[in-house]
Formats: structure tokens, C-alpha cells, sequence
């Protein structure tokens, strides 16, 4: 009896422990709903926008019941396989990242606790490996009190994690549009930003900004589109590039890729804080240093860049 008692305490422990993460990583998605949703289409896996962001949603939903029902021990012989099936999917998403190396952080727990594909696979394996043998050791079948109280604690984490990801949905910060995210987090970016081997005032006049990775293919396939808004700077605005690659980086970089445009050097805090939530390459459009228009992970055509002119 004792026996079987240690068995019980050890599967429910583990049980819990593994409830209150998937409780707490669902309500962090819902929280940070357009980060997750950049963080699994960075995987490439699934690359339709909107396909995913109801992967997202799904999500929620199922790490918040799944969690809080084994927390509760809540229907546990569907609970558990279903608990097992959600942990191999997420295997298999961490792992053909680590193996591809499509994304350095997992989007598990959102962006602020950022982990590798590789200690997401060593995290998540180490969670399955316990829940596997105390399972196995309590195999012997356990009586459940499946009481309706139970049932409702666990409508209502589905209910708050919903909640919580509609607010996320019409926050400011989390808004599929990078110019209201900045003007709630960073109305003036450019701010105290200091570029070396460029002399500009980006906060004067009208301004085309490319914030840019020599090694990035995207702001190297997009050359030649700048070199033509370069070209028609006195029609549109001024464009220039600002990098954090060392200078004989930046030097290969024009002479390979013939850009025209001048490319000015920015240090890497500076770098992140304008790319943001962004990809590159970045183009700001600044009139009076104030953000108008911005493009991620392309060149504005020149049609695009007079709409945003003329609004």
C-alpha cells in the first residue's frame, strides 16, 4: 500500500509540475500573441500568416486546459496521451529547428525567456522522460473524482486565457503595425542614435533609413530595388543604409552587390532597438524624424513610398 501510495504521489508531483509550465507558457502566448506567431512562422514549417495565428489561438486554448486539467488530475487517462501527443509535436517542431537551424529562440515561453531549438528539445525531452516512468510505475489503475468543480476551474483558465489573448490582439504593442508599436513603445527611435561614416540628420526633412545586414540574403537580393529609390532620391526622399558590420564587411558588401546608396555604421544596441520585432532589411520612412511608413523585409516600390507621402 505504501508502495502504491509513493507511486501515486510521485505521478501527481510530476503531473503538476508539468501543468503549471504548459499553464504558464499558454498564457504567455496569449499574451504576446503577434511574437508568437513570428516565432512559429520563423520555424518554416507552416508560413501562411493567417493559418498560423489560429495555430496560436489554438494553442492557448490547449495548453491552458491541458495544464490546469493536470493540475487538478482531471480526467487523467485522456489528460496524459493527450499531454504526450502535444509534447511529441512540440519535439518535433524544436527539433527540425535545431537540426535546420531556422530560428535561435523556440518562442516557448515568448520573448522574453528566450531558449535555443536545442535547450528546448533537451527541456521538453526532460519533462516526457519523467512523465513517461511515473506513468508506467502507476499503471495500475488509479480511482479519479472527476468532480464538476474541477471541470469549471479548468473553463475558466481556458476562459482567461482567451481573455488574455483578445487584449493582446488590441494592445498597441502586440499590433501587426510597426508604426503604432513604436509609437506607443518608441514614438522618436532614432533618437540618440548615433551613426558613424554618414552624414545625415535624420531629423530633418524627408528620409528613407535601411536598417540592414550586409549578411542578410533579403537586404542583399534588394539592392538593385534601392539603388532605384536611391536614384530617384530627388523625387522621393533621400535614401541611405545604416549596419552594424564592420567596415571591410560594408566595403564587400557595395563592391559585390553594387549598391550605390551610402551605408553608414550603427552599434548593435542601437541595431536591435530600431529592427525591433522587425526583419531586415528595415525601411523607415521619416519625415521630421517622425515615422510614417515602415517596410519589413523588403524594398518599398517607388508607388508605395509616394502613398505614403501623400497620406
Amino acid at each position: 500500500m505504501l508502495n502504491n501510495d509513493w507511486r501515486f504521489i510521485s505521478t501527481r508531483v510530476v503531473e503538476v509540475i508539468i501543468g503549471f509550465i504548459l499553464i504558464i507558457a499558454g498564457l504567455i502566448k496569449a499574451y504576446e500573441m503577434l511574437d508568437s506567431v513570428r516565432q512559429i512562422l520563423a520555424y518554416n514549417i507552416v508560413t501562411n500568416p493567417t493559418l498560423v495565428t489560429a495555430l496560436v489561438w489554438q494553442l492557448v486554448v490547449v495548453e491552458c486546459a491541458l495544464g490546469s486539467a493536470l493540475v487538478l488530475g482531471y480526467l487523467r487517462r485522456y489528460v496524459v496521451p493527450a499531454t504526450f501527443l502535444l509534447f511529441l509535436i512540440f519535439l518535433g517542431f524544436v527539433g527540425w529547428s535545431w537540426a535546420t537551424g531556422a530560428t535561435a529562440n523556440c518562442g516557448c515561453f515568448g520573448s522574453k525567456w528566450q531558449h535555443s531549438p536545442k535547450e528546448a528539445f533537451i527541456f521538453d525531452t526532460i519533462l516526457v522522460i519523467p512523465l513517461a516512468v511515473t506513468q508506467f510505475l502507476s499503471w495500475q489503475k488509479i480511482k479519479e473524482c472527476n468532480k464538476t468543480w474541477k471541470l469549471a476551474i479548468i473553463v475558466v483558465t481556458i476562459v482567461a486565457g482567451l481573455g488574455v489573448a483578445t487584449y493582446a490582439s488590441f494592445s498597441p504593442k502586440q499590433s501587426s503595425d510597426p508604426v503604432v508599436r513604436l509609437q506607443v513603445t518608441s514614438p522618436n527611435p532614432f533618437k540618440n542614435v548615433q551613426i558613424s561614416d554618414l552624414s545625415i540628420e535624420v531629423e530633418k526633412g524627408l528620409q528613407l533609413i535601411v536598417v540592414m545586414d550586409t549578411g542578410c540574403d533579403h537586404c542583399q537580393a534588394n539592392v538593385p530595388q534601392f539603388n532605384q529609390l536611391f536614384d530617384k532620391s530627388s523625387t522621393l526622399a533621400p535614401l541611405n543604409a545604416i549596419c552594424s558590420n564592420k567596415p571591410d564587411e560594408i566595403k564587400y558588401f557595395q563592391k559585390k552587390f553594387d549598391a550605390k546608396f551610402p551605408i553608414g555604421r550603427i552599434s548593435d544596441t542601437d541595431f536591435f532597438k530600431l529592427l525591433e520585432k522587425g526583419d531586415t532589411p528595415r525601411v523607415f520612412l521619416l519625415k521630421e524624424g517622425k515615422v510614417l511608413k515602415i517596410w519589413d523585409g523588403r524594398s518599398p516600390t517607388e508607388e508605395e513610398v509616394k502613398a505614403a507621402l501623400a497620406k
